[in-house]
């Protein structure tokens, strides 16, 4: 029997139902709802943070004009009492500054990882909301009046050495130029660049982009680690669905809402955030097994910051493991030769031979000790034996500490392949390099707090305890003499690295962040795989 054909009429968007309509039109708008309400808490504590910093009592530096242009301070100024906003750093009022900040931190770890738990029952087909939501949260961060590092202002004179002097800054220290209006603002003036060619042509683009005024300067570099943000979150939510659709959105929040990466990232414009952008890229590369991509983009993260030569350790043994017969010497071969013919290429540019080498190692970050247990230690030591602290830390710390690196570093790379090799790999190394180098300042942790992500979830405990020791870590710098804080800045070390070291060697403290992530979990040592742990879906 046949049927005779009826016309279906054209579906029209306003036959439907406004929720049947939003799911059919845009389904990652409709499935991002979940996150409104965590949003609705991150926006206001940053927006809490950016008040806060308005007050002298937690602001370490000046981010450029801002603190004293009228916009910024009326609008301060009508949120927060004057009390607060017009308090000294060695008075009464840096308590309450204090437990205003960590009363803020809570806000923003809370928000952050509820964040997270609500993204369980989200699957995005695009990453365009969490870029946009992760860009509204940053907003109040661009105009932040106060900054805890000065750091963006030596990037500056490094850039304005280029692009206004035409001269090398990894040949001329910031001092060459004493008439530069914004040399006032560099504490290192003395200090020829140790950052690589990559990060310094940046810099001179970002430099003349903000011309002489100071405070556009700082708006610009803000604005330009904003957007390297926001591209880490595309390349790092597109390799985690290619892995995971389920819990790709969880574990892109993780990174992209993190408080610490977004105070460092956006807030400090540190150029870590291009180190983690490259990471995250090499990681994705091995994943394909394309390893000269790898070798590429790792070479690209060490012209950037020459710390990162820690990512090239699992590439190539990502390759070992990989290959087969005479595959594996071709590969490494190959790969030995582009990740150097990479860094020689992007150095023609600002060629010094081995200039760059030599400013490393004398750099104060080689070999002066600053925020780490070993630091804690060597004062210890030197109480007890009546000795300097350099006498501790030179030769003896040294040694302890190049042979911890050594030990830790060949347990990492001989231990048995997981799933996830080369991110796990990766993370691992830098949390050995933070754990036993001499310098370390809360913004290293960036790039650890990217890679943990692709890691796998039972690397996320640690990299959680890195973002709360890190955020904590600036009620203690800098040294404060009012009465309550006198005695932070001597266990700033302990504040820093406490969380991560209670993390990994009690599994009690594991237990907790499993549970607060909403992750399902051992905690205990047996849970170091990637696979032995996994988010908990809807019905979990």
């Amino acid at each position: 029997m046949a049927y005779p054909e009826r016309a279906i009429p054209p579906l029209s968007p306003g036959a439907l139902s406004a929720r049947v309509r939003s799911a059919v039109i845009s389904p990652s708008w409709s499935a991002i709802k979940p996150l409104v309400w965590p949003l609705a808490l991150t926006w206001p504590g940053f927006l809490a943070l950016t008040v806060l910093t308005q007050s002298p009592a937690f602001r370490v530096y000046d981010a450029g004009r801002l603190p004293y242009l009228e916009s910024v301070r009326r609008f301060t100024y009508s949120v927060a009492p004057n009390a607060l906003l017009s308090a000294q750093r060695e008075g009464s009022g840096t308590v309450v500054a204090m437990i205003v900040y960590v009363l803020i931190v809570t806000a923003l770890v809370g928000g952050w990882v509820w964040a997270m738990r609500r993204a369980r029952i989200i699957e995005l087909s695009s990453v365009t909301p969490l870029l946009v939501t992760t860009a509204v949260i940053t907003m109040p961060l661009l105009i932040l009046p106060g900054l805890v590092s000065d750091d963006l202002y030596l990037y500056n004179l490094y850039g304005r050495t280029i692009a206004v002097y035409g001269a090398n800054p990894l040949y001329y220290p910031p001092s060459s130029f004493p008439a530069d209006a914004h040399l006032q603002w560099v504490h290192w003036k003395d200090l020829p660049s140790s950052y690589g060619p990559i990060w310094l042509m940046l810099c001179a683009a970002l430099s003349r982009l903000g011309a002489d005024s100071i405070t556009s300067m700082v708006v610009v570099y803000r604005g330009a680690a904003g957007i390297l943000h926001l591209l880490t979150i595309a390349v790092l939510w597109t390799t985690l669905r290619s892995m995971r659709p389920g819990t790709a959105a969880t574990r892109t929040i993780f990174y992209a809402w993190n408080p610490l990466v977004l105070l460092e990232v956006v807030g400090n414009a540190h150029n870590d955030v291009l180190v983690a952008l490259f990471a995250v890229l090499l990681v994705t590369a091995a994943m394909r097994r394309l390893w000269l991509a790898s070798a590429f983009f790792g070479a690209c993260a060490v012209m950037v910051k020459p710390y990162a030569l820690l990512l090239l350790a699992p590439v190539a043994r990502s390759i070992i493991i990989g290959s087969r017969g005479w595959a594996l010497p071709r590969r490494l071969v190959v790969a030995a030769v582009v990740a150097p013919a990479t860094m020689l290429f992007v150095s023609l540019p600002l060629w010094a031979g081995g200039t760059l080498l030599k400013n490393v190692f004398g750099n104060p970050a080689s070999e002066m000790y600053t925020n780490t247990l070993w630091e804690f230690a060597s004062d210890i030591a030197a109480r007890l034996f009546g000795v300097s602290t350099i006498a501790i830390q030179h030769p003896y710390l040294d040694v302890l500490r190049t042979g911890a690196f050594m030990i830790a570093a060949a347990w990492v790379l001989t231990r048995g392949a997981s799933r996830r090799d080369v991110a796990d790999v990766a993370f691992r190394l830098w949390l050995v390099f933070a754990l036993t180098a001499c310098w370390v300042w809360p913004w290293y942790f960036v790039p650890a707090l990217a890679l943990a992500p692709l890691a796998g979830a039972a690397r996320l405990p640690a990299a959680t305890a890195l973002t709360i020791g890190g955020l904590l870590f600036w009620t203690t710098w800098p040294e404060r003499t009012a009465w309550g804080f006198e005695w932070l800045f001597a266990w700033r070390s302990i504040i820093l690295f406490g969380p991560v070291v209670l993390t990994l060697t009690w599994a009690p403290a594991r237990r907790l962040v499993f549970m607060l992530l909403g992750l399902k979990g051992r905690g205990s040592a047996a849970a170091t795989d990637p696979g032995d742990v996994r988010f908990q879906t809807a019905a979990g």
